[in-house]
């Protein structure tokens, strides 16, 4: 049973998308909290954005079916060739450990494999966020290379995980279609 619909970020979902982009929730991500100004004109441009342009992140909220509340939002940015796409997610810390941000990440990949001709979904994550390393596995993404990095000024590991095309429709995740 689907539990999260996925539909645009917009100017409207500013007190939820404020409520949990904060310092604590983006430690081990590439974005820094936003004052409201920055963050209303954020979710404008994600409102207005094309869909899978080369190049260029999308970012979805992330509904809870059950009670209609914004708990998150889920990126992906295609590659600048079309072959290839980044995904990451940011959870509200309340909604964090109920398999609401695996039925997220698998319906975004479902997204970009449908609408796209992207190869593989690939996703970077510091090693040291053990909660997005499990997400990532309990999603079906391999694990496929370890690299040394530098982090906010600070050395770190990062682990790549992908999830192919070809493996999304052979062996695919039980997901259903997102609903606008």
């Amino acid at each position: 049973m689907k539990q999260v619909k996925l539909r645009r970020l917009a100017p409207p979902d500013l007190a939820a998308f404020q409520s949990y982009r904060t310092k604590d929730v983006g430690n081990y991500q590439g974005w820094a909290p936003l004052s409201d100004g920055e963050a209303l004109e954020f979710l404008e441009k994600m409102y207005r954005a094309g869909e899978f342009l080369p190049g260029h992140w999308n970012q979805y909220a992330i509904i809870e079916i059950k009670s209609g509340q914004m708990i998150g939002d889920v990126g992906i940015c295609t590659s600048r060739d079309k072959m290839k796409a980044e995904i990451g997610i940011t959870l509200n810390p309340r909604w964090q450990g109920l398999g609401l941000a695996k039925s997220a990440i698998l319906i975004a990949m479902h997204r970009a494999f449908e609408g796209t001709e992207i190869l593989e979904v690939f996703a970077v994550v510091d090693e040291r966020n053990i909660s997005a390393v499990r997400l990532m596995e309990r999603a079906g993404m391999e694990k496929v290379e370890t690299k040394q990095s530098v982090f906010e000024g600070q050395p770190c590991r990062e682990l790549i995980f992908v999830f192919s095309r070809s493996d999304f429709f052979t062996q695919p995740p039980t997901i259903s279609r997102i609903q606008e």
